[in-house]
């Protein structure tokens, strides 16, 4: 082997080392070394885990029936759930609810607040401060779903965020602190990543 081929191997090993040799110690190090790995997404709420499907669910609207579907889809949807009716606790997360989707700015347009009450005296909540919000009756069956999936019931005034597939993604239990501030924080980020809604 002559002098110059040696050289052009050596050049050509050294240059692969360049380009693969910080991957391969990146890929020891991360999986060789457990205390260095990630233990948590960037997620400032409650993660749901696999994402859950909303169920198909009927309500009632200003305009007659709206079907579940229609509602969640092509947005992202921040919902708020009241049973009961909407009271102080209802009323401070719409306030909350609220002040995020104003901060959003430009992005506010792919942004829907959403409530599902068991009270239709509450239709008259969007003449209250609230123009942007979208309050429907009923859906029962999507309050058992979501009680039955997290780990604090519908009716205390806990946050949902939903993609717009229909997938619920996130929630925010109003014993946390700040559940504005984290719902603003990774609605902004998803927002920023996401190619639809």
């Amino acid at each position: 082997m002559t002098q110059p081929t040696t050289r052009s191997r050596l050049k050509l090993l050294v240059l692969v080392g360049l380009f693969f040799g910080p991957l391969a110690l990146a890929a020891l190090m991360y999986y060789a070394v457990p205390r260095w790995m990630p233990t948590g997404g960037g997620s400032k709420g409650v993660l749901v885990q696999p994402v859950q499907a909303l169920p198909d669910a009927a309500f009632q609207g200003e305009n007659g029936a709206v079907d579940g579907r229609d509602l969640f889809d092509e947005m992202w949807t921040v919902l708020t759930v009241a049973p009961q009716g909407c009271g102080d606790t209802c009323q401070a997360v719409l306030a909350d609810t609220r002040q995020v989707r104003t901060l959003l700015h430009r992005r506010a347009t792919r942004v829907q607040r959403v409530l599902v009450t068991g009270d239709a005296a509450d239709a008259s909540l969007p003449d209250n401060g609230h123009p942007d919000l979208v309050v429907v009756t009923g859906g029962d069956r999507l309050q058992a779903f979501l009680n039955e999936r997290a780990s604090a019931p519908a009716a205390s005034g806990v946050i949902y965020l939903i993609d717009p597939l229909g997938n619920w993604v996130l929630y925010y239990p109003r014993d946390m602190d700040s559940p504005a501030d984290a719902l603003f924080k990774d609605i902004k980020h998803l927002l920023k990543l996401s190619h639809i809604g």
